[in-house]
């Protein structure tokens, strides 16, 4: 190729898709928990969340079922996804909202892409570099603490 040729650069297809934020990519859960939150971020409706942004408010809830998370996890049962919805709440990157005396007859899932205040763990793939070097080299995270799904 010489400097006078050209070329165009065009997208592929153009499909939905769903980014996971670093601290949570990081944070020291399941890998079936980071899933999860992955799953539910794929379930905001972007619509509706632009037009409450335009209005000041925010809408960041989920509404799907347990049965549909276990599902997308390749498993049978609604109570599988339980563990790893309880380790997204514990570290602070979601908020279950359950039924109660108003109503609400499901879960109400709101998943958030920024670490909650007081949040310990690493915020960043370079922080969880320089915490594993720090904290013995090659053990993993999950090993060293413990797990909220036991």
């Amino acid at each position: 190729m010489t400097a006078d040729d050209r070329f165009d650069v065009q997208p592929g297809r153009r499909i939905p898709y769903t980014q996971l934020p670093d601290w949570v990519a990081v944070a020291d859960i399941a890998p079936q928990a980071r899933l999860i939150f992955w799953i539910l971020e794929a379930h905001v409706n972007v619509r509706r969340a632009r037009r409450r942004a335009a209005q000041q408010q925010d809408d960041r809830e989920v509404w799907t079922s347990r049965e549909v998370l276990a599902d997308l996890l390749g498993k049978r049962q609604a109570r599988t996804a339980d563990p790893y919805i309880r380790q997204l709440e514990a570290i602070g990157a979601v908020t279950v909202h359950r039924p109660d005396e108003t109503g609400l007859t499901y879960n109400v899932y709101e998943p958030h892409l920024t670490p909650p205040d007081g949040y310990t763990g690493p915020r960043s793939l370079g922080e969880y570099y320089t915490r594993r070097n720090v904290d013995g080299g090659l053990d993993s995270a999950l090993e060293r603490t413990t797990r909220v799904d036991q």
